[in-house]
């Protein structure tokens, strides 16, 4: 095994129209404790100054990439995608253009990688826990786990990574093992750090970090937000939902009209049939519970989201397409009578 400060560490960063983030956190990148990394970014197609600011950095400094391709827009989990067969070291990590890294977040990352393969090589995946800040850099949480209102531990099970996935990518680092394993990233995942965590929970191991080592910026332009995991956030979420429906919202009523899955059973499907046949029986139950949406099978298997509040809205959702194909088979069987 290398010594920890000889690996090599390729960091991947995806930008679309970062360019109010963008310096600070490529600046919280270049003061790493940890000098052996080589960051590779590709653009999404922005429209703002990002790309000037990419190409003020590759100019400064010379293990900094820009990589360019005729893909244009494709969105963060496909562009992740692109950016993951462009990583060939040991190691890989994933960085999001708005936040900001602790000065020792790759030496200390390595250092927990190096307690999971202690006992031989496998997919492996680190995650760590995050400070939570708005968009001025005022601390909303002292940690990114608390804030949601979840349990680490709880939460890198494979039943709970189904159909919930509490480790952003941002505060993730995964070995060559894992990286092979994953790729492909398949257009029904729901997004990339959700599918290399999904992998990591069925088929390697996952070692958790319980410190926060990075600040993740909470901000009305993020891909995905964060909903605080209280009773209050999660009733106020789901109460907005209801809300949409009832005042006559065009997009609400169309999304409820055409619903018939929902991604993570989109998602569980694909992972079930790239991994078969490594899955274990136990495996397979689960995942196949989740695809169908078999709510007794969920339970039997507990999968559930963290905090407990949360499953109110995939009971719901799971009611109303039970509902829907009841009231389809309702209508088949009356109309050809």
């Amino acid at each position: 095994m290398a010594r920890p400060e000889d690996v090599q560490v390729d960091i991947l960063l995806s930008t679309y129209n970062g360019n109010r983030f963008l310096r600070e956190q490529l600046d919280s990148i270049i003061t790493q404790t940890h000098t052996r990394w080589r960051l590779i970014i590709r653009d999404d197609g922005s429209t703002d100054t990002t790309v000037g600011i990419i190409r003020d950095y590759t100019r400064s400094f010379n293990n900094i990439e820009f990589i360019k391709d005729n893909h244009g827009h494709v969105g963060p989990r496909d562009s992740f995608n692109i950016l993951l067969k462009s990583s060939v070291s040991d190691y890989t990590m994933f960085c999001d253009q708005d936040d900001i890294w602790l000065p020792e977040k790759i030496g200390k990352s390595i250092e927990a990688m190096n307690l999971l393969e202690r006992t031989g090589k496998r997919p492996g995946l680190v995650v760590a826990d995050l400070y939570v800040i708005d968009e001025r850099g005022a601390t909303i949480s002292e940690s990114f786990w608390k804030y949601q209102g979840m349990s680490p531990v709880k939460g890198k099970s494979f039943n709970s990574m189904l159909i919930q996935n509490k480790f952003p990518g941002c505060s993730m680092m995964f070995n060559r093992e894992l990286r092979t394993m994953a790729l492909d990233i398949p257009r029904e995942a729901i997004m990339h750090d959700w599918w290399m965590a999904l992998v990591a929970s069925a088929l390697g191991e996952i070692q958790i970090i319980n410190e926060p080592l990075g600040y993740y910026r909470q901000h009305e332009k993020n891909t995905i937000g964060l909903i605080r995991g209280t009773l209050r956030g999660a009733t106020k979420s789901i109460t907005r939902s209801i809300y949409r429906v009832i005042s006559g919202n065009r997009t609400a009523i169309y999304n409820l009209k055409h619903l018939s899955r929902i991604p993570e059973s989109i998602q569980s499907e694909a992972f079930m049939k790239r991994y078969y046949h490594l899955l274990t029986a136990r495996q397979l139950e689960t995942t196949d519970s989740v695809r169908r949406l078999y709510l007794k099978g969920m339970i039997r298997h507990r999968v559930f989201r963290q905090p407990w509040i949360s499953n109110i809205d995939v009971l719901i959702v799971i009611s109303i397409l039970k509902l829907k194909g009841w009231a389809k088979e309702s209508w088949k069987r009356d109309h050809e009578q």
